[in-house]
């Protein structure tokens, strides 16, 4: 109260965040994380056994498998100010767009380019995933595997989250084929060699 006044703060409010078809099948926690960038994982657990976070009004763990058309609620959480994220050059955006080499209603298929990450990280403020969102052509985009930032070739997106989980399985499950062609520098001795390490 100043001056007999009462002076009211903007503060932030109780959401109601309905799931989407992208997100049918997720965890309650994994929601809440990608929903509320910048707060601790700890906080957000928190959140979820506190009670403060409800999924149709009950109670909920954090390994709750949410389902299309249901509602979250989610307290007020102050989140600690991110500077601007940093954006891609133009001239980064438009040569992925042109090295697009297929794009269908469930994948886009990318020829990523050798020193460009997969996605952005611990000093690396920008990817080609984050590159491509960027084109705000695609309501949901996600890697569906990860290319080393110097190698270059095929990368898979997934246009959807049940596009993703189909594929990750494909992955997971040896049902993709994966070849990589390695060029050398210098006379090669030894004859043929086989080479049976992870990569």
């Amino acid at each position: 109260i100043r001056s007999g006044r009462i002076v009211t703060q903007n503060r932030p409010k109780v959401r109601q965040v309905q799931v989407t078809a992208n997100e049918d099948g997720q965890r309650l926690d994994n929601f809440l994380l990608k929903l509320l960038p910048g707060v601790p994982k700890s906080h957000v657990y928190r959140l979820i056994r506190s009670g403060q976070v409800r999924v149709d009004s009950g109670r909920s763990k954090p390994e709750r498998k949410l389902e299309e058309g249901q509602t979250v609620r989610v307290p007020p959480v102050r989140v600690a100010d991110k500077k601007e994220p940093q954006r891609p050059p133009d001239a980064m955006q438009e040569r992925l767009r042109a090295a697009v080499l297929f794009e269908d209603e469930h994948y886009l298929v990318l020829n990523k380019p050798a020193g460009l990450a997969s996605h952005g990280g611990t000093g690396v403020p920008f990817g080609a995933v984050e590159s491509m969102k960027l084109s705000g052509d695609y309501e949901f985009l996600s890697l569906c595997h990860r290319l080393d930032r110097d190698t270059s070739g095929v990368l898979l997106f997934a246009k959807s989250r049940p596009s993703m989980l189909r594929a990750q399985n494909a992955f997971r499950e040896g049902q993709v084929q994966k070849r990589y062609q390695a060029l050398l520098c210098g006379k090669w001795e030894g004859g043929v060699k086989d080479v049976d390490l992870a990569l």
